[in-house]
């Protein structure tokens, strides 16, 4: 399955790069629904909003991808999914490319009508194929790599 994550700022992608925490969040329904169908192996790419994050480049875009190391377990308060494998994106692939593409599924339109106001929202596979097929060198580094398998 392939998600994307929403967060604000680029410190929750640094925290996934550095290997010291995955996706997380308070544990309450809302987040029950959208973190018990992770599984290990599931991809997840991040994308930043405008909020909070500073580098301009990244700001509204996906800007990596990382793969679903350990499936969702609680701790105290939180759920948590560990992550994997994560690379940044050469390009980032802002909202402004893909928002007005006619080729992605109803659902994930219906997420972007929205501008992504969900955490984590699933998206099917040909969502993904449009993403990484918008800049070129995206989806080469991904066939040079641990994700060429998901191509």
């Amino acid at each position: 399955m392939f998600y994307i994550e929403v967060t604000s700022g680029e410190w929750p992608w640094e925290k996934h790069v550095s290997g010291e925490r995955g996706l997380h969040a308070p544990k309450m329904k809302k987040y029950k629904t959208l973190f018990t169908p992770l599984k290990k192996g599931d991809i997840i790419l991040t994308h930043l909003t405008q909020s909070l994050t500073r580098k301009k480049e990244w700001r509204g875009s996906i800007i990596g991808i990382s793969t679903v190391g350990r499936p969702t377990y609680e701790t105290g308060t939180k759920y948590f999914a560990d992550l994997i494998d994560p690379m940044e994106l050469i390009t980032p692939i802002q909202f402004k490319e893909y928002k007005f593409n006619h080729g992605l599924s109803k659902k994930f339109k219906s997420a972007v009508s929205m501008s992504l106001q969900t955490y984590l929202i699933n998206i099917s596979e040909r969502d993904f194929d449009i993403l990484m097929k918008i800049h070129p060198e995206n989806l080469e580094l991904l066939k040079n790599s641990n994700y060429k398998k998901i191509l």
